[in-house]
This record gives C-alpha cells, structure tokens and sequence, in this order.
C-alpha cells in the first residue's frame, strides 16, 4: 500500500459504478501508460466553447459593459456580440491546424458551424453572471479553472478543475459551475459535479454555503437547441464514500491481475456505455485478459474478508 503513489481525474473516473475502467485507469497510471489523446473535432469544439465562455466574462467585461450600455443590446445579446469576437481569433487558429493537416476541411466546417449555432445558448447562460444594479454591471464570477484535489486514501490524489467559480449575491454563497456542451444531462456529469462539491467541502469545511450548477447547452442543428441549468441541492449519500469502495475493489481486482467483468447499471440488464475508454486501452494488458472463475459461497466469502483486510490497512495508514 506504501508504493500507491498516482492521481486519478475526476472527469475521467465519475462513473461510480465502473470497477472495470477504474482498474484499467490504475494499471495505467503504474506503468505510464496512456491511450491516445488526440484531439478530435468534438473535442476541438468543446475546448473553443468552454474558452469563450471563460474568457467573456473574465478578460471582456468592458466590451460586454459598452455593448449593454452604448449599443443599448440586452445583456445576453452583448454576450453574444463578445463571444463572436473571441471566436474570430480561434477560427485562425483552427484555419492554422487546416494548412498543417492537423485537421480536415469536413471537421473544420462541421466545428465553425457547431459553435456558431451553440452561441445564442451559450450567451442565455452566460447572462445569468451578471447582475444589473444602480445602473452597473456586476459580475458573480470568480475564479476559471479551479484546481480540486483530495487523497482519497494514502497515495491515491483525486484532482479536477471546476469550470467556473462564482458568488451568488442574493444567498450570499459560493457557485460551482460545470458546463457540458453538446449534450443532454447525464448522471457521469452530476457525480462530476457532486465530487467537486464534496471535496470543497472536505479542505474548507468553514465554508458551509456552497451551491452546484450543472451547465448543459446543445446547438439546434439535428434537434432543437436548448441552454438549460441545474441546480444540485439535495443529493442522496456521499459520492466520495461511494468512490472509496469502489476504489478498494479496484485495487483488490489489480493486485491479483484479473480484469473486471463489465459493469451493468444497477437494476437493470444493459451494460454500460458511459465510454469507449475500456476498449482503448485492454489491449494494453494481456495479463488483465485472464477470466475470474465462477464465484463460489467460500470464494465470495474470502473474497469480502480480503477486501475488509484491505480497508483495515488504509484506515491504519490514515491515523
């Protein structure tokens, strides 16, 4: 247990009933061994539309202030006007990675056209920062990119960033924003979300007002578009907890080289589709092939008093 010494990313391990891709996502982070991260046009398209939505409101506020005030725009369309500014620096960029071959024609129109219909979203969203008082602007946001991280047990750092950081100044309490692009809300997302909250929680426990955004917008190409909030106040149970067991019986599952079988949503028969991680990386681990036996009443009894010997040792590692 003294030689577990790697972080785990959030965003990659926020499906809490995967035991398998968390065992894959151990075995590489021990050998140093990772599935390509080539960046692809959904990828692209997310990165651009996350940094217009950062960069408005923390390097253009002026700009958005003499829109809404000189041009007499609505705060949301003065959003908009901004965001098309920011993206006429990234479409050079993008039109870059076309010459070089970094990136088709056929990508590069599909991304234009994704963020150009996603924007008027983006600016619904965005509109809900800033509040209009005695004739001035104020914006709730304060922080991009907020670092998280907890040890969830000993040698093992969880770490993320929150998109958006902000204060709410009618409760008067801090604002965790996730922003999704693209997409439909999904259960990945809110325990996402849950992880950053709880572990605030954990290295500031003074800070008892915190309240969770999940952000999602879609473009109204195929379907019809929507900007939508959520607000995750009541949850059930503690998604670290959760994380925790599954940890354990990850850990367990690597140290006898035996690939997890894959993971069925709970109550029902359809297995899991939360990735395609699982599929990129196992060919990596032909020892992990191996198929566990059929599980007997003494091996399942072993198998539980293994992993409370397992939880026994953190716990002592933790006093």
């Amino acid at each position: 247990m003294n030689e577990l010494n790697f972080s785990l990313a959030i965003s990659l391990i926020s499906n809490d009933s995967c035991e398998r891709k968390l065992f894959l996502y151990i075995k590489s982070c021990e050998r140093k061994i990772f599935p390509s991260n080539e960046e692809n046009k959904y990828m692209i398209t997310g990165k651009v539309l996350h940094s217009m939505f950062q960069l408005a409101i923390k390097e253009y506020f002026a700009i958005i202030e003499y829109y809404h005030f000189r041009e007499k725009k609505s705060i949301s369309e003065s959003l908009e006007k901004v965001f098309s500014l920011i993206f006429n620096s990234w479409r050079k960029k993008l039109l870059k990675k076309v010459r070089l071959d970094l990136l088709s024609k056929g990508d590069f129109t599909e991304i234009i056209d994704q963020i150009q219909n996603q924007i008027p979203f983006l600016a619904e969203l965005c509109a809900t920062l800033i509040i209009k008082e005695n004739n001035l602007l104020k914006i709730a946001a304060i922080d991009d990119e907020f670092n998280v991280s907890y040890e969830i047990i000993p040698g093992v750092l969880l770490t993320g960033k929150v998109d958006l950081v902000a204060y709410d100044y009618r409760r008067k309490s801090i604002k965790f924003i996730e922003l999704k692009t693209g997409k439909p809300r999904s259960n990945p997302d809110r325990r996402q979300l849950q992880l950053y909250g709880e572990i605030f929680k954990k290295n500031y426990p003074s800070m008892n007002k915190i309240e969770l955004e999940l952000w999602n917008s879609k473009s109204g190409e195929k379907s019809k578009g929507f900007s939508k909030i959520t607000k995750l106040r009541k949850y059930k149970g503690s998604k670290l907890d959760n994380f925790q067991n599954l940890l354990l019986r990850a850990l367990r599952c690597t140290k006898a080289y035996q690939l997890p079988s894959e993971i069925n949503f709970p109550g029902s028969d359809k297995i899991c589709k939360y990735c395609t991680y699982c599929e990129s990386v196992h060919e990596l681990f032909p020892e992990s092939k191996k198929k566990e036996k059929p599980k007997t009443k003494g091996s399942q009894k072993a198998e539980k008093s293994e992993l409370e010997e397992l939880r026994q040792t953190i716990e002592s590692l933790q006093k």
